[in-house]
């Protein structure tokens, strides 16, 4: 026997303040098997064994017209009581998010903004003497002003909003806790509970999980068909368990180059794309529309293992230091700098005709104690694809003609991949210890006979070269073919 209950509050502070709570909790009342009657006369909700609590809380303040704000904050806690060993088991999720989003015409606009549309100016008297000369004189400079100031706002309006964000998430576990815990440290006010932990539990007392993200976001217009998107993040974690061993580790946006990848910098990704090449009078001809595009992201990733060590923290502002600094703690790491694609072109031609063409370049290397492994990856790809739709007319005797419709679909593509793996012992130089690099290229042609009759025609060749098996060489061919039947 068993008892569920739940509370929940949602109360709107301000317009751009709220607040939610809610509570629910579980009883056993296996005591009162027979007797529930005697439960709800004594208002006795039994063995309380499982509680848990939720807070939210949502700040958006309406600062000023080019600032937007947002802030949320959310806790919730869990508590299991252990009746076996009279104890509790509790767990706390603290999660703070923030995002400040700026508006660079915005701002410029509270300085200056240029008219919708030009002012005709009307016909003026004839005016003589140097008053007149002088007026002229004003409104010339004044245009000039303007023209000045409506070019920077072209410029700056070029700009997309600027995207700064901060989320922090915390999640604490204890084991074996003797005692009522505070309300403070279900909430996240109390950094700890200050409570005893049961003798059973040993050196498991309970984890602490840490973590901290920035992130920033903005773009560029270079023209009007012409975008580029940047983007940059950082995350550090900190892991501590019950019995004192801490775990840190980081991921950040970076910029790596060098034989080993052994230089760098901290550094956004990036993505472009060019459309509307399809005007130029080269290719207009041929094309009805043509975008190019390209893009690149790098991360860099490491962990640390500590114990019994006093290490400063680890803070967004020291991390090329302490990676410098505390090498011989280093489990491993992970340096990755991608382009995909390093160039990607997407056609549409005349005739029904598509042509998209890829090629993308990574590189990846991996550190750890035993010494580097690096892996290039490049590829290129290729496809094109053509539809054709007709049909035909079967006439008929002594009733309406068969109008036939059928579809067809070309389908061709190509792609190309070349892998190197060199590794290194204790830093040394890189030697080659794998190599793979293949082809291969397909045809398909699918067709559809009226809506009962469908098929299509495949075919396939690939070849591969490997350094450790050696040429390989494949081929495919097969067809199908599907007729419904209804009746």
């Amino acid at each position: 026997l068993g008892l569920n209950r739940s509370f929940g509050l949602d109360y709107k502070l301000l317009n751009n303040l709220t607040m939610k709570y809610n509570q629910s909790a579980k009883s056993d009342m296996d005591h009162y098997r027979g007797y529930a009657w005697m439960a709800i006369k004594e208002l006795d909700p039994g063995i309380v064994t499982n509680v848990t609590e939720n807070l939210t809380t949502s700040f958006s303040p309406e600062l000023f017209s080019w600032l937007k704000t947002s802030f949320n904050y959310s806790a919730g806690y869990r508590w299991d009581f252990d009746r076996a060993n009279d104890m509790a088991n509790i767990g706390v999720q603290l999660r703070f998010t923030s995002n400040i989003s700026i508006s660079p015409t915005s701002i410029f606009e509270l300085v200056y903004k240029p008219p919708k549309s030009k002012r005709s100016s009307g016909s003026r008297g004839r005016q003589r003497g140097r008053s007149n000369d002088n007026s002229k004189e004003e409104e010339k400079s004044d245009k000039e002003g303007n023209s000045v100031l409506t070019f920077l706002h072209g410029m700056i309006g070029r700009i997309d909003p600027i995207s700064f964000g901060y989320t922090e998430n915390l999640n604490k576990t204890g084991n074996g806790i003797l005692g009522t815990v505070p309300t403070g440290y279900k909430f996240g006010w109390l950094p700890d509970h200050g409570l005893p932990n049961a003798e059973n539990v040993g050196t498991n007392t309970g984890n602490r999980d840490h973590k901290r993200d920035i992130t920033f976001r903005s773009g560029l217009k270079l023209t009007k068909k012409t975008t580029l998107s940047l983007n940059f993040s950082e995350n550090i974690s900190t892991t501590i368990s019950g019995s004192g061993v801490e775990q840190r580790s980081i991921s950040r946006d970076y910029l790596a180059f060098g034989e080993k990848m052994d230089q760098g910098f901290p550094f956004v990704g990036w993505s472009m794309r060019i459309s509307g090449l399809e005007k130029l009078p080269l290719i207009r001809k041929i094309a009805k529309t043509i975008s190019l595009e390209h893009a690149f992201s790098g991360k860099e990733t490491r962990s640390w293992q500590i114990e019994g060590q006093d290490i400063p923290k680890l803070s967004f502002v020291n991390l090329s230091t302490f990676i410098s600094d505390y090498k011989e703690y280093e489990k491993q790491g992970k340096l990755n700098a991608g382009f995909s694609p390093l160039i990607g072109i997407t056609m549409s031609l005349n005739k029904g005709i598509s042509l998209n063409i890829r090629s993308n370049y990574n590189r990846s290397l991996d550190i750890k104690p035993s010494g580097l492994s690096l892996r290039v990856e490049k590829s290129w790809s290729a496809s094109t694809s053509y539809s054709h739709r007709g049909g035909f007319t079967i006439p008929l005797p002594f009733t309406d003609d068969w109008n036939v419709e059928n579809n067809m679909n070309f389908t061709l593509k190509f792609d190309m991949n070349e892998n190197e793996t060199f590794a290194s012992g204790n830093n040394v130089d890189l030697t080659q210890q794998a190599f793979t690099s293949g082809w291969k290229t397909g045809m398909r042609i699918s067709y559809s006979f009226s809506r009962n009759v469908t098929g299509g025609i495949i075919y396939e060749y690939r070849e591969s070269n490997s350094k450790t098996t050696g040429r390989k060489i494949d081929r495919d061919f097969g067809f199908d073919i599907n007729i419904a039947i209804s009746g």
